[in-house]
């Protein structure tokens, strides 16, 4: 099963702090949701003039959708270790985990299992090969040989213009990455093949210009690597799923498609909120977004009957947090996109 066109492989080259919900400098994510990537390539867009490409309302689709950015691993020329999210899926079967209180414990803690063991935790096969390391969990013990990421906690001063107030000593959180051995990647599918030239001058314009906070010190520049060697999925009841993963935020369509999805009385269905929020970029930084809740990556859905022989799944909707009574007006809309890609099972 294919579940997305291309995958875009972001080889950091400084480092990288991404804000957490708490705006709390001194912890930062490593990941970077499907909706703030989304944001980025639209206001790229518009710094390259093509602001006829955003979309004007809600219906109009920007003719590709993304996963969120998750960790990878570069093991050889021609190999690449993917992960994705844990799904909130209890894992059933006879395996290690689920009889060894100390492993147990270490895969709970885990938040990102490789390409492999997501389609074994999905198919309810057996996980007993897996290795965890933190929060990540893989089938191949050599991705562990060097950290994936490491941390950095580096202290910064803000001081004052005028001298009448004293130096304010703060900490902020960054990320570093194995130079060329690993990084961020996201997931792309195009429903417009015309719009895929745009998006990816929009990436390689964010690779020069950075992602995530505090660009202007150097952060979060990259290499953009696109390719169309999407590794397929294999799970065994994919002919006939009923449950879905989503690979981003997802905010649903309607009401009525968020009752069909979440089942109350289904022990199966699993899932986490996140607020959505944050300040807007130049020339309106005074301002800060409305909010919104979507679902977190690697929620279990229910899923529709009349989407089930979908090739490639996407769902949700875009949301507009311009936020109101603000002078002067805001005239343009203020995208969050809760739509994603999902993986049936």
């Amino acid at each position: 099963m294919r579940i997305a066109d291309s995958i875009v492989r972001l080889f950091f080259t400084t480092p990288l702090h991404i804000g957490n919900e708490r705006s709390d400098y001194a912890l930062a994510n490593f990941i970077m949701h499907s909706d703030a990537f989304m944001a980025a390539i639209f206001h790229a867009w518009g710094r390259l003039g093509w602001d006829h490409l955003i979309p004007a309302d809600a219906q109009t689709s920007p003719g590709f959708f993304i996963s969120s950015l998750f960790p990878f691993v570069k093991l050889d020329d021609k190999n690449y270790c993917y992960f994705l999210p844990k799904p909130r899926w209890r894992p059933t079967g006879d395996h290690e985990h689920t009889k060894n209180t100390k492993l147990r414990k270490m895969f709970k803690k885990v938040a990102y299992v490789d390409w492999t063991l997501f389609q074994k935790m999905l198919s309810g096969e057996s996980t007993q090969s897996s290795v965890p390391a933190g929060v990540f969990c893989s089938t191949n013990k050599d991705v562990f040989a060097e950290p994936i990421i490491q941390g950095q906690v580096v202290p910064r001063a803000t001081v004052s213009r005028t001298g009448k107030e004293d130096t304010v000593i703060f900490y902020m959180e960054r990320y570093y990455f194995r130079s060329d051995k690993s990084g961020l990647y996201c997931l792309i599918h195009y429903e417009d093949k015309n719009i895929r030239p745009k998006v990816e001058a929009a990436i390689r314009m964010l690779g020069k210009e950075g992602i995530g906070t505090d660009r202007n010190i150097g952060n979060g520049k990259f290499r953009p690597e696109f390719t169309d060697e999407v590794p397929t999925i294999d799970i065994k009841s994919a002919k006939e799923p009923q449950y879905a993963v989503n690979l981003g935020l997802f905010c649903p369509e309607s009401y009525h498609e968020f009752q069909n999805m979440i089942d109350v009385h289904d022990p199966l269905v699993s899932y986490d909120l996140i607020r959505r929020s944050g300040w807007l970029s130049e020339p309106y930084q005074t301002w800060r977004k409305r909010a919104v809740y979507m679902f977190k990556e690697g929620s279990v859905f229910r899923l529709p009957a009349n989407i089930q022989n979908s090739r490639v799944l996407v769902k949700g909707r875009m949301v507009d947090l311009r936020p109101q009574q603000v002078q002067p007006p805001i005239t343009h809309p203020v995208w969050r996109c809760g739509k994603t890609l999902f993986v049936p099972f």
